[in-house]
């Protein structure tokens, strides 16, 4: 089953819940990502919230989370430098491949608790995509839940880096 990350509605308040900090200002997936709280915060579980911790994970530079100072990865540094300096997308694979490897063994340790049912653990994440051209690179990624919930992103990115605001 897909979904797409980001819903419009609170969910449930029955529950445990996260709230959503990424917000899509340009519409999903469009690239531009702001974290924080929205005009609308909107709580999320299952694969939004899965979804939400990974690529918190993913988009963290290595070593900047005061708290957790072995969150985060290369992948930011990626972005703003090499992206398109090489048209060599062996190196690349292997940098964005290693970073969401990293992230999701962190993402794994958040999520994958007892107090969390199976929709909000994740199973695995994998690299489906890599699309390099001129002035732009999309790295297209897989995210599979505990239960089998999947969602794609798409993360694009110019020249020039991806401009995530913390």
């Amino acid at each position: 089953m897909a979904s797409r990350v980001g819903t419009s509605t609170n969910l449930d308040s029955n529950s445990r819940y996260d709230l959503l900090i990424f917000d899509f200002p340009d519409g999903y997936p469009v690239g531009r990502i702001d974290l924080g709280f929205g005009k609308t915060p909107k709580r999320i579980t299952g694969v939004e919230k899965v979804v939400q911790v990974f690529l918190k994970c993913f988009l963290t530079y290595a070593g900047t989370d005061v708290l957790h100072s072995d969150r985060g990865t290369t992948f930011p540094e990626f972005t703003g430098s090499h992206n398109i300096q090489s048209k060599d997308s062996t190196e690349a694979r292997s940098v964005i491949t290693s970073s969401i490897s990293r992230a999701a063994s962190q993402a794994k340790s958040i999520l994958n608790v007892s107090t969390e049912g199976l929709t909000s653990q994740l199973e695995s994440v994998e690299l489906i995509g890599l699309e390099q051209i001129d002035d732009a690179t999309t790295v297209q990624i897989h995210v599979l839940t505990k239960a089998g919930e999947t969602a794609p992103i798409a993360l694009p990115f110019t020249s020039l880096g991806i401009q995530v605001n913390a």
